[in-house]
């Protein structure tokens, strides 16, 4: 039962995250969530586009069906751009997905939302890597990767 609560509540930040997003524009927005967390770091959201970086300050505070996106330095920009060029082809070709099943056991969630030329795709994926396909691996450790480096306030 814990475990379809958890589940429902990160579709619901999921949500949250993409609603009322430009369909037109090219962007991907990425982020992490951890349910069972207390502090500024337990959902981060970015919006990734060609020439800004983005973060939803909305998310941070948890505000469900609302987002705030505010620029961040062109040097945080740097720091994320590559993750337009190494988004895995597999996904490209899927539907809305969830892989495992993220945050079920406190393990967190990696949030993925990639927007092109009018086609724009939802992933929700599991952080233990054990629940995720192999291709995922390394663009999962680098998206954490550049979270982990991104200075907001």
């Amino acid at each position: 039962m814990k475990n379809k609560v958890i589940y429902f509540v990160l579709m619901l930040v999921l949500t949250a995250c993409f609603k009322g997003e430009n369909q037109d524009e090219n962007f991907i927005i990425f982020g992490h969530s951890y349910g069972e967390c207390i502090g500024p770091d337990c959902v981060k959201v970015f919006k990734l586009t060609d020439t800004s970086l983005y973060f939803d300050i909305y998310a941070n505070e948890r505000k469900q069906g609302k987002k705030k996106y505010v620029e961040l330095a062109n040097s945080e920009f740097l720091k994320a751009r590559e993750l337009s060029d190494l988004f895995p082809s597999e996904l490209l070709t899927m539907r809305d997905t969830t892989f495992g099943c993220p945050d079920c056991r406190d393990q967190g969630a990696l949030i993925l939302r990639y927007s092109t030329d009018k086609k724009t795709l939802n992933f929700l994926i599991d952080q233990d890597k054990n629940e995720i396909p192999a291709f995922l691996h390394k663009y999962v450790d680098k998206v954490n990767q550049v979270i982990s480096k991104i200075k907001v306030k």
